[in-house]
C-alpha cells in the first residue's frame, strides 16, 4: 500500500507542546501569611504526606557529625531534628519565610 503515514506534530499533540512557566499563584508576602497560619497543625500535615520523601532525603544527604548544613524552607523542623541529632558538633542553621513555622521548629529544637 502506497498511503502515507499519519504524523502528529506539536501542534496536535498536547504531550508535546513547549509548556510556559506558570505565575505564582500567592506572593511571598501572602505565602508567609499562609504558613503562619497552618503552621499549628502542619505536622499532622507532613507526618502523613511528607514522611517518605523526608526520610528518603535524609538517607541521601548522609549527614555526619562536623558538617556545615543549611536546611532551606524548614518549616516545623521535622527534618531538621535529625540533622541535628547526627550533627552535634557542627554550625546547622534552619531558615523559613514563615515566622510560625520557625516558631515550630524553634519548640522542636531550640538550636535552630
Amino acid at each position: 500500500m502506497g498511503g502515507r503515514g499519519l504524523r502528529a506534530g506539536k501542534e496536535d499533540n498536547p504531550m508535546q507542546q513547549e509548556k510556559k512557566p506558570l505565575d505564582a499563584r500567592v506572593s511571598q508576602h501572602d505565602a508567609a501569611a499562609l504558613y503562619d497560619r497552618l503552621s499549628g497543625g502542619y505536622d499532622i500535615w507532613g507526618r502523613l504526606t511528607e514522611s517518605k520523601a523526608r526520610n528518603r532525603s535524609l538517607e541521601i544527604a548522609n549527614i555526619k557529625n562536623g558538617e556545615h548544613v543549611r536546611e532551606v524552607a524548614v518549616g516545623t523542623g521535622l527534618a531538621f531534628v535529625h540533622v541535628a541529632r547526627n550533627n552535634p558538633e557542627r554550625r546547622n542553621v534552619g531558615i523559613d519565610i514563615s515566622r510560625g513555622m520557625l516558631s515550630r521548629a524553634e519548640q522542636r529544637n531550640p538550636v535552630v
